[in-house]
């Protein structure tokens, strides 16, 4: 149903996302990782030197042999296994974990796979897990009758595109990556990358059309906005921008975007993408010269990329956000088609992607 005007003033009601949307449909946002400003790409550069160097991680989720639960607490099995099924007539699969430390999840996901007699005998699952910290053995390969694994160390994440080419030159069998991602996977990698949207376009880039998903959480950026701290009331965006403006950047994205802002924090905290065509991602944020250092710095140690707004009409349209209470925000579509994994008893979305228009989704 429409949201009514009760929720959401009827002044603010009058902006469009046709509009938003004809506006972001830019031929170059500027945002891509092969339009990193130079200073950008020398801070990405000095982060991995020094994370490669490292054999070991201390973070708390450093890839226990377990599922991650990102939404809601649901076992991602559940899901991997659900998209082998629903594709009949496929025989081979590809999984990718970005930030996998200990490749734990990658090998709790092959033996469920393994041991699942629902599952059919003749199927290939190449699981790809990579992470940024040094081992003995940077590239390892583990077999078994279903799945192959593939754990590779010292791996440049913000560099995805020429590190998996760069594997592929040196390992001929190591699968094609780009374009024929089945079901990708990130728990709490992106919140330390120093470019977190430059990597999710390219991680998108490696989703397959129409049927790649990904998980993704801890997602933190720094977004600069000059509109709204110029124009609003500046505790109205304080900790706002940082997560709405997301909100907004991904739903315009030309992808299929579902956001669970229900987390620890109102940051984008937890996400699920599914790439809709052979496009590439359309993030309506430009990069901005700025190198910042994190204002979370207990958690967040390194310095970050800095984004900004490309039109100051998105003020009005954030605060319909900020003023309407649901589980989740972003397509109606995929919000349908998920509705069933998610572990809540009564969810609901607020749509706008579709008709162009809020609407409540049960």
């Amino acid at each position: 149903m429409t949201i009514e005007s009760s929720e959401v003033s009827s002044e603010l009601a009058k902006v469009k996302v046709a509009d938003l949307v004809n506006m972001s449909k830019i031929e170059n946002t500027g945002l891509s990782a092969s339009n990193r400003p130079e200073i950008l790409t020398h801070a990405i550069d000095e982060a991995f030197q020094q994370l490669s160097k490292l054999s070991h991680s201390s973070w708390i989720y450093n890839g226990i042999k377990d599922s991650y639960r990102l939404f809601n607490g649901r076992d991602e099995y559940q899901f991997i296994k659900q998209i082998i099924l629903n594709n009949t007539g496929q025989k081979e699969f590809l999984f990718l974990d970005l930030g996998a430390g200990l490749f734990g999840f990658s090998e709790y996901i092959c033996e469920k796979l393994e041991r699942d007699k629902e599952i059919p005998e003749d199927i290939k699952v190449n699981f790809v897990s990579v992470r940024g910290e040094s081992s003995d053995e940077p590239y390892k390969v583990i077999t078994s009758k279903k799945c192959a694994q593939y754990q590779l160390s010292a791996f440049p994440i913000e560099q995805l595109e020429s590190a998996f080419q760069r594997i592929k030159e040196a390992h001929p069998d190591f699968p094609q990556i780009e374009g024929k991602v089945d079901f990708s996977i990130s728990k709490m990698t992106f919140l330390h990358l120093v470019d977190p949207l430059g990597t999710l376009m390219q991680a998108y880039q490696l989703l397959k059309p129409e049927t790649g998903y990904l998980i993704c959480d801890g997602f933190y950026c720094e977004l600069l906005n000059d509109y709204h701290r110029d124009s609003l009331d500046p505790g109205f965006f304080e900790g706002f921008s940082q997560h709405h403006t997301l909100y907004l950047a991904l739903i315009l994205s030309g992808a299929q975007v579902l956001i669970n802002p229900e987390g620890l924090t109102q940051r984008l905290q937890q996400f699920i993408i599914k790439r809709k065509d052979d496009q590439q991602l359309n993030i309506p944020l430009q990069y901005s010269t700025r190198i910042a250092n994190s204002r979370e710095a207990k958690y967040i140690q390194h310095k970050l990329a800095t984004y900004q707004v490309q039109d100051e009409t998105w003020g009005a349209f954030l605060e319909c956000l900020f003023n309407v209470k649901q589980n989740f925000i972003g397509n109606k579509a995929l919000y349908k088609e998920l509705k069933p994994y998610f572990a809540m008893m009564k969810p609901s979305c607020l749509s706008f992607d579709e008709s162009f228009e809020f609407t409540r989704v049960n």
